[in-house]
């Protein structure tokens, strides 16, 4: 990856700047993109409407048929961006011999449990452009988010809001530009067109508009990737060190000046400086002033004094029946032209259109359990977890009884108390290991270490368990191994909390 070619000026930017930067380049390269994707789904497209013509019925699916297809066509818009912000924006030839490539790469995934994505966009890069697929694809995602999700999914709302209205626009400016005279005939001529031809027509007109939109869409998500990946890696200081270290090779390179002609700069530069002599404003230019600063000030009262700005204008307002307003024949051009849309003249199967709205709400639970199927196994299961058996490492084995007492921090005090300092600290971290390893079903073993056990406990446990565990072994490991002692006042701060950072947290599921 070349830095130094970037088309546009690399810096972190706030997530809504970036998408701002992301329709500046789709503005660049918009008819590219748009004439790639034409050129290239038309095929598509003809083979899906010749295909639905077997089934008249169903004809009024392909615009279904286009919207799931959809991501397939904005890996083609992702493939020219990542190519045209290095100053190499690819031809026809190009694109077309890279299309098979492009819509081979996980297939399946994509329009499937992917496509309702609403981060989508964010997230083709990671798959397309740094080739990244299951548990690495994953982890990137994650580091690359961060916290600032929600541009990332805005993106994909505005594009689905700005698709409906043009698509609700281009038949409502139709309906508007008919005049009321002629709106019967021309709906009688509109009659006559065959219900194929007319359904094709609306599949047609939803595609248009899916290209229009798509660029945009594509670039802010390929914006936002580049602006956290910019953000994460440091690319603007790259690129100011690589200018720094083009300068210093330039003034290496640059003869040096001759002594004389540095002294005669220097006896010019302090000639100049002698011979200027600031001048004064004489008083009575600064009176002048004030006089012009006042007439100004009254001729611009006499101006907004004058009728120019004094215009008053009458409106009438008609006063309008409201019940005659909204009293309407349902039986007129309009309502029958509705009918003609939705397919009312002609018998439709519904128990199909029944099996798909299951078919996606089936879809949809799938993909909420395989989202959200660790968070339901932790909180929402309906009836309890079996206690399985916990292994606790080998350093803690010798370290005192394996059955914990009812009372935790009590016996710890008592055993702090008696001088058993070590068996004390061992209890709190027996006590708590088994604590976090039944509620978070954590892969400790025998063979696991301290520095093992709390990198589990930072990925499954809350914030404040996962820093009370952190100083806790931290006290453990300078107690046990560095002959380090530790003092009453931490003592008794970990004996106290450890109730309402390990207990509590598991009954309320969050926070203490």
């Amino acid at each position: 990856m070349q830095l130094d070619d970037l088309a546009v000026v690399v810096r972190p930017r706030k997530p809504w700047e970036a998408c701002d930067i992301g329709v500046l380049m789709a503005k660049r390269w918009y008819w590219p993109m748009f004439v790639a994707s034409l050129l290239l789904s038309l095929p598509f497209v003809f083979v899906v409407n010749l295909g639905l013509l077997f089934f008249e019925e169903y004809l009024y699916l392909a615009p279904f048929v286009f919207w799931w297809t959809k991501p397939l066509w904005e890996r083609i818009h992702l493939q020219m961006l990542s190519q045209a912000v290095f100053g190499a924006l690819p031809g026809p030839r190009a694109v077309v011999s890279a299309f098979p490539r492009l819509m081979g790469k996980q297939l399946i995934q994509t329009l499937f449990w992917r496509r309702l994505s609403l981060s989508r966009a964010f997230n083709a890069p990671v798959m397309q452009l740094e080739g990244l697929a299951g548990s690495a694809r994953k982890k990137r995602i994650g580091v690359l988010r961060g916290e600032g999700i929600d541009p990332i999914r805005w993106t994909t709302l505005i594009g689905v809001h700005v698709e409906s209205f043009l698509y609700a626009a281009i038949y409502l400016v139709l309906l508007f530009l008919i005049p009321v005279e002629l709106s019967e005939t021309v709906f009688n001529l509109w009659a006559q067109i065959d219900s194929r031809v007319f359904a094709i027509l609306n599949g047609m007109t939803y595609y248009l508009i899916m290209l229009l939109v798509m660029p945009f869409y594509v670039a802010t998500g390929f914006a936002l990737y580049l602006n956290r990946r910019a953000e994460l890696e440091g690319w603007d200081i790259e690129i100011a060190f690589r200018k720094l270290a083009e300068r210093d090779d330039e003034r290496t390179r640059r003869p040096k000046p001759k002594t004389g002609t540095i002294t005669a700069a220097l006896v010019l530069g302090l000639a100049l400086s002698v011979s200027t002599q600031p001048t004064e404003a004489q008083p009575g230019e600064a009176i002048q002033d004030l006089a012009n600063a006042s007439q100004a000030a009254e001729l611009m009262t006499d101006i907004l004094a004058g009728p120019e700005f004094h215009v008053q204008e009458t409106v009438d307002v008609p006063d309008i029946d409201w019940d005659d307003y909204f009293s309407f024949d349902m039986d007129n051009w309009f309502f029958r032209w509705l009918e003609r849309l939705f397919g009312n003249d002609r018998e439709v199967d519904y128990s199909f259109i029944e099996v798909i709205l299951w078919t996606v709400i089936g879809l949809f639970i799938a993909m909420l359990l395989l989202r959200y199927g660790k968070w339901i196994r932790e909180f929402g299961s309906i009836s309890p977890r079996h206690k399985r058996e916990i292994e606790l490492p080998t350093f803690l084995q010798q370290a005192g009884p394996e059955v914990l007492p009812d009372d935790v921090p009590a016996t710890a005090h008592e055993l702090w108390q008696q001088g058993n300092k070590r068996q004390a600290l061992a209890l709190l971290y027996r006590a708590t290991l088994r604590q976090l390893i039944d509620r978070h079903a954590l892969p400790i073993h025998a063979g696991s270490t301290e520095g093992q056990c709390a990198t589990l406990i930072d990925e499954h446990a809350d914030g404040a368990t996962a820093n009370y565990f952190r100083s806790l072994s931290l006290s453990w490991q300078q107690f046990a191994y560095g002959n380090m002692p530790v003092g009453r006042q931490q003592f008794e701060k970990l004996a106290d909390n450890w109730r309402a950072r390990v207990v509590e947290v598991s009954l309320t599921g969050g926070e203490a």
